[in-house]
């Protein structure tokens, strides 16, 4: 390989590594403002890497799809936000399948009324 064109190389890539930080800069503030800091170093690992392929071509985009990502999750410790719904604690499940029992705690014949 000639010198020139390894300089080139060079340069191209420490220049869509750049891209990809200035790019990757903004989801990392978003995420970090909503409370989702790994979430945002990801998004800015994936924009370093998509902008020492492409630059900013493959950067900006990837960088914007993140930032409205974080902002349609919302905020994880809002008052407010939905919540998942609880877990079924152990004994309310096992409650709920018990056969009813006789005098000496054994199992009684359940019976149909049919």
């Amino acid at each position: 390989m000639p010198p020139e064109q390894a300089g080139f190389m060079v340069g191209a890539l420490v220049g869509g590594l750049f891209a990809g930080l200035v790019c990757g800069a903004l989801p990392l503030y978003v995420a970090e403002k909503r409370g989702r800091k790994g979430l945002g170093a990801f998004a800015l690992v994936i924009c370093v890497l998509s902008g020492m392929f492409l630059g900013c071509l493959l950067a900006l985009p990837i960088a914007l799809m993140f930032t409205f990502f974080f902002l349609a999750i919302g905020r994880s410790d809002r008052p407010g936000a939905p919540q998942p719904p609880p877990r079924p604690r152990l004994d309310e499940c096992v409650r709920a399948v018990a056969t009813p029992t006789d005098s000496q705690g054994l199992p009684r014949d359940v019976h149909s009324e049919r």
